[in-house]
């Protein structure tokens, strides 16, 4: 066949997601597919190029939301290596490049396959940073999302709270922060212009918690993996100085540990939350 019709289109779609596996899944697995199904299509075509568009979609989507349950599934056997491992798989945009060699130029094409791994990750995933998004993307193929989708994550979102024998946590520039891709907390650094101050990086963020003469809080104390809306991997990166993960369990410097928001982690004179913003 030298085009593709839009029933023959819709046919091939539903027959990818019907038989769609979370262990097969990627570009192999689309690569053959469509040598099985879609052999018939010329390889500069524009029809194939949307099938592979469309098949990339299914592929992204599904794969986070299987992700999600995998993660909450196999929370109780899993160590938290064994988690990042599977995490470090996981299904971005760059992963299909090669299935698209002849794809068309216009910005619109190349938009919606990036919005469809934004808002798979954003409703089942990691919610990272607009900051990484932005820097992989560039701004033009994001325009569409708008500052809201790429800051706030209104689907189900999570915040820091932070507070120490001082401030309250409205008062701190960190105080209701969305919880998003890798989080790490430390003492001030003399980068810093201030403790309390957050600093946006590629992956997610840092947030200064102490000033410089804080010794107990560590340079690197803690971070937090977002993996699913609701579980992340929390870490003692501090090689001295222990903290309590509320209300009682103890995690030692280097340790490892699965949390399950609403959670929070006692320092010593701090208090991180993190939870959800309530409904209105």
């Amino acid at each position: 066949m030298s085009d593709c019709g839009h029933d023959e289109f819709n046919t091939l779609c539903d027959r990818f997601e019907s038989i769609w596996n979370f262990e097969t899944s990627g570009a192999a697995s689309i690569r053959q597919f469509l040598e099985t199904c879609a052999g018939g299509l010329l390889p500069d075509s524009d029809e194939l190029s949307r099938l592979v568009s469309e098949l990339v979609q299914i592929d992204i989507e599904r794969w986070w939301m299987s992700w999600q349950q995998k993660v909450e599934s196999s929370v109780a056997q899993a160590t938290p290596a064994e988690i990042l491992e599977l995490f470090n798989q996981r299904a971005t945009l760059e992963n299909y490049l090669e299935l698209l060699p002849h794809a068309p130029s216009n910005t619109a094409f190349w938009q919606k396959l990036a919005e469809c791994e934004v808002n798979a990750r954003d409703r089942w995933g990691d919610k990272i940073s607009g900051a990484y998004f932005k820097h992989r993307f560039g701004v033009t193929l994001l325009a569409g999302l708008g500052e809201r989708t790429l800051s706030s994550y209104p689907s189900n979102p999570k915040i820091f709270a932070i507070r120490d024998g001082v401030h309250r946590a409205s008062e701190n520039s960190a105080s209701r922060l969305p919880v998003c891709g890798l989080t790490l907390f430390g003492r001030q650094q003399p980068f810093d212009a201030a403790d309390w101050m957050v600093q946006e990086l590629a992956h997610g963020n840092r947030i200064v918690i102490a000033g410089r003469e804080e010794s107990t809080i560590s340079r690197e104390q803690l971070s937090l993996q977002l993996l699913t809306p609701d579980f992340a991997i929390l870490t003692n990166l501090s090689k001295v100085n222990p903290f309590i993960i509320l209300p009682n369990r103890i995690l030692a410097t280097g340790q490892s540990v699965f949390v399950r928001f609403p959670t929070a982690v006692k320092l010593t004179g701090r208090t991180i939350c993190c939870y959800q913003i309530p409904a209105k």
